[in-house]
């Protein structure tokens, strides 16, 4: 039960709420976060990785629920939530060393940690990190911080950014170290001790839009899109997937990666 598995009196939990746990992390700005807060529900480009998520943790999964699922670096906690309406059974976890405005849904978990140096009570079957490393001075040790808080049999998906040519000044506003190539996550991955069963770019319908974007110095808020624009979207995004999950792509504004704890 969730009780066993997480105390009551746990719910919220900080190492040390008088220290700066933020250290190893470039934090969003706030034009972005309130822009976040506003449309990630939604927004396409949300809603498509959400999808994938999910699409991936049941095809490594099979049938067999998760009982425990962690999201790190969750954000304002919509990827959390969506989790938990996926897998009502399973005890979903949020971590971040930001407040997280999910942390008022009681059926969820607040750790108020970084993901360089989060623990949790008992290992996870199911851990996200989407979009955080890129932020992380020191992406390996991170990988191996989620390692430890991973069961042996337990899976970890991952998304960052993707092609070093696309870095421009909104990279640079957001906190991004990196855009990554699929070998740098992969080696990342593998420095850690991962064993990395999927990795692939997404989102190859978007490069237009982001190569243009390189030569802009506008907002980091999310640009609004009218109908029929996000439905059609959404339709190259169930298309891509369904090729994509079959023959992995090498084309993609972003990366994303399916691995395991290596047990030699």
């Amino acid at each position: 039960s969730c009780d066993l598995w997480w105390p009551a009196r746990l719910s919220i939990l900080s190492k040390d709420s008088t220290l700066p746990i933020m250290q190893h992390v470039i934090p969003l700005p706030a034009e972005h976060m309130a822009s976040l807060l506003h449309v990630e529900e939604t927004y396409w480009w949300h809603a498509e990785r959400r999808r994938w998520v999910v699409a991936l943790i049941e095809r490594f999964r099979g049938k067999t629920q998760p009982k425990v699922v962690v999201d790190v670096g969750c954000g304002t906690g919509e990827t959390a939530s969506f989790l938990a309406s996926t897998f009502p059974t399973a005890d979903v976890v949020m971590v971040d060393s930001n407040d997280c405005r999910a942390a008022e849904n009681k059926s969820l978990k607040f750790l108020n940690q970084s993901a360089t140096d989060f623990e949790l009570p008992s290992p996870a079957e199911v851990m996200t990190c989407l979009d955080v490393v890129e932020h992380i001075a020191d992406p390996v040790g991170a990988f191996k911080r989620m390692k430890t808080n991973l069961s042996p049999e337990g899976i970890l998906i991952v998304t960052v950014p993707g092609h070093p040519f696309l870095y421009s000044a909104w990279d640079t506003r957001l906190g991004h170290l990196k855009r990554y190539r699929l070998d740098e996550l992969r080696n990342e991955l593998e420095a850690a001790g991962f064993r990395v069963l999927y990795l692939s770019h997404i989102f190859s319908f978007a490069l237009p839009y982001l190569f243009l974007r390189r030569f802009s110095s506008g907002s980091t808020s999310f640009p609004r899109l009218f109908f029929p624009m996000p439905q059609l979207l959404a339709l190259c995004g169930a298309l891509e997937r369904t090729w994509v999950s079959l023959f992995p792509s090498r084309l993609g504004t972003s990366v994303i990666a399916v691995a395991t704890p290596f047990c030699p």
